[in-house]
Formats: structure tokens, C-alpha cells, sequence
């Protein structure tokens, strides 16, 4: 497994416990995270987005070491974003250093996402975010289509 570094700000009501919690999520994907905390305009609807850059390629091919990479995304979604203290959900967004787009994640995803995410080509992406269209059951940018 390679060795990560991730750079993670997490924007909003944060709270020390946010921060370990995110930390020690990375570190069990042997991910080094520098988290930092920053405001962000009140929205009852979200807690935090937590905004983690780092290589995705290289997450998903360690996490495929380990065995069921949907699953281990949907434990880190979920890890992350789920606070398990009463608090409104936070949104997680990966952005990825390599090309700079940014994938929006929610425990709300439904399992085909988790499972098609590993194989989504950013490259194909002039504009982030992408997310998760489960109409269509496809990842698409929210700003642009993927660049033929």
C-alpha cells in the first residue's frame, strides 16, 4: 500500500471530535490528513463539507489491496459524514490532485455509486463536481459533459 498525504479542510460547524474523526478515518486508508477548519455560510440542511485532495487514484488502488473498495468508500462516506451525535449530516467532497476535480459524496448514495465510483476516468471531466446521477445510474459533472 501506498502512502498517501491529503490535505482536508472541513468548512462549517466542526467541532474538535469532527477532526479526529476524519483523521483517523484517513489514517486507517494510510492516509496522512492535514485537517483544518474553516466557516462557512449557515445551511440547516448540512453541518460541514468536508473537502478532502488527494490522489483518488491511488486511494481506490490501495483500498483495492485491502479487498472490497465499495465498501471501504461507503465506510469512509459514511465515517466522515455521518457525525452519530444528533447533528445534521456534513457532505464530503474528494477532490482529486491529479486532475482536480472534485467528486461529491453523501451517505445517501445508493450502493451502485459506491461501486461504479473506483472505475470513473476524471480525465473525461473538463468541470467538476461530479455526482451521482441514480437516474441515470452514471456519474456526471455538474457543470459540464465528460470531454469526448
Amino acid at each position: 500500500m501506498t502512502p498517501l498525504n491529503a490535505s482536508v479542510i472541513i468548512y462549517g460547524a466542526a467541532q474538535a471530535d469532527d477532526v479526529t474523526r476524519v483523521s483517523e478515518v484517513l489514517s486507517a486508508l494510510d492516509v496522512t490528513a492535514r485537517v483544518r477548519i474553516a466557516p462557512l455560510t449557515a445551511d440547516p440542511r448540512v453541518s460541514s463539507v468536508v473537502l478532502a485532495s488527494l490522489p483518488t487514484r491511488m486511494l481506490f488502488d490501495n483500498m483495492a489491496g485491502q479487498g472490497d473498495v465499495a465498501g471501504q468508500i461507503q465506510s469512509l462516506v459514511q465515517r466522515i459524514t455521518e457525525p452519530g451525535d444528533g447533528r445534521v449530516p456534513a457532505l464530503l467532497l474528494l477532490q482529486d490532485t491529479e486532475t482536480g476535480i472534485q467528486i461529491f459524496l453523501a451517505a445517501t448514495l445508493p450502493e451502485a455509486a459506491y461501486r461504479s465510483l473506483p472505475e470513473v476516468d476524471l480525465i473525461r471531466f473538463t468541470f467538476g463536481p461530479v455526482h451521482f446521477d441514480a437516474a441515470a445510474g452514471e456519474w456526471k459533472s455538474l457543470f459540464d459533459q465528460p470531454a469526448t
